[in-house]
């Protein structure tokens, strides 16, 4: 059976679904975490996507998974949003079950994609390159990111003192992600989720806390998504496990926000028994966008470190929890420990069972720190 290798900011998701269509998988990714290790065949860590101008790392990895393994396939997670960076996998001699370089080069540059969406008549928040002249509401976002760790708000900041960002009007509402499969010519709508924001780091207004699966959102955001993905899949001959997040205004508008041409953070809350990843490679060959859809409702919350800490060897955790760190390793303030899951039969049972849990994991946290002082 065919080799593949899972390549991202955090590959245990994606290494997850890719088990469970039975496939032999490598993994290199920022955290190769116990999880990750347990899924794959080789776990390997890499500094790029903690210092992403430095390529050889990620390279010399990949190199040593090539010449041990026979690798057929490369899925791609996040950490690749800066379209340049697609380069180093060309000329590898397997599939890259990925969008083309020009289609995420639309998706990811905030002027061509504004561009885009008012081509297509999609609302879509006023965005520019240059400080307006007012910044009251505006956020800077930087170019090529994700997670939201580094988006904040432009007023009482030397915005022009900012590098490679941009300016893009606040949109209030409930912010959703829509995870789809797309074949370049129709799309299958997998799921909605609400996404949820981190108050843990007042200087990160907008870090990626989570998220819970909801039924359909608004039906009429439903309805308007689904042609929005028809029309832009079309368009630009978008492939794959995507996402796209967009907010509901009080009014009932539906603003798109963004696109993730890969697969994103929130597709494992709609995978069901039956592999995503599976149906996202599909999607370059077949063309297939069939998927039978989890029945249950879904969330997570990512536990971020409120000072850095020290994982002891002792250290255990509820089946509940994923993205384990390893014994022994050292988590810096702000980044990530784990992530916390939920499941039910209703939205309001998963988010109070998630809320449970994520309570008694802070507290054996707070322990593991007071321990360290």
């Amino acid at each position: 059976m065919q080799h593949l290798l899972i390549v991202g900011t955090s590959c245990r998701a994606l290494a997850e679904s890719t088990r469970l269509a039975n496939f032999p998988i490598h993994t290199i990714d920022a955290f190769a975490d116990e999880d990750t290790r347990a899924l794959a065949i080789t776990a390997q860590q890499t500094n790029y996507f903690n210092c992403s101008s430095d390529k050889r790392d990620l390279l010399e990895k990949i190199e040593i998974v090539f010449s041990e393994y026979p690798i057929d396939g490369i899925i791609l997670g996040s950490g690749f949003e800066d379209p340049s960076s697609l380069a180093m996998f060309a000329d590898m001699q397997c599939q890259n079950y990925a969008n083309d370089r020009e289609v995420v080069s639309v998706i990811n540059d905030p002027i061509r994609f504004s561009e885009l969406l008012n081509d297509c008549n999609i609302s879509h928040p006023p965005t520019q390159m240059n400080p307006p002249e007012n910044l009251t509401g505006y956020l800077i976002k930087p170019l090529f990111d994700n997670g939201g760790k580094n988006i904040v708000w432009a007023s009482g900041l030397n915005a022009a003192a900012k590098q490679r960002v941009y300016f893009q009007k606040y949109v209030e509402g409930r912010v959703f992600s829509v995870v789809f499969l797309a074949d370049a010519t129709a799309v299958n709508i997998i799921g909605f989720s609400q996404l949820q924001q981190s108050e843990q780091f007042p200087q990160q207004p907008f870090l990626y806390a989570g998220a819970i699966a909801v039924s359909s959102a608004d039906a009429a955001a439903f309805q308007e998504v689904e042609s929005i993905l028809t029309t832009l899949c079309k368009r630009i001959q978008l492939r794959g496990l995507c996402g796209i997040d967009f907010v509901v205004t009080p009014e009932g508008n539906t603003v798109v926000l963004e696109i993730n041409p890969r697969p994103p953070a929130s597709f494992e809350l709609h995978q069901s028994e039956h592999s995503l990843i599976k149906a996202h490679i599909e999607c370059f060959g077949s063309g297939a966008v069939v998927y039978q859809r989890c029945q249950t409702i879904k969330a997570y919350a990512i536990i971020y470190a409120k000072q850095s800490l020290g994982i002891p060897e002792s250290a255990s955790w509820p089946d509940w929890v994923k993205d384990r760190p390893t014994s022994g390793s050292y988590i810096e303030q702000n980044e990530p420990i784990c992530t916390v899951h939920a499941e039910a039969t209703s939205t309001d049972a998963a988010r109070k069972q998630l809320l449970s849990r994520v309570n008694k994991i802070k507290h054996s946290i707070n322990n593991i720190a007071h321990k360290q002082r």
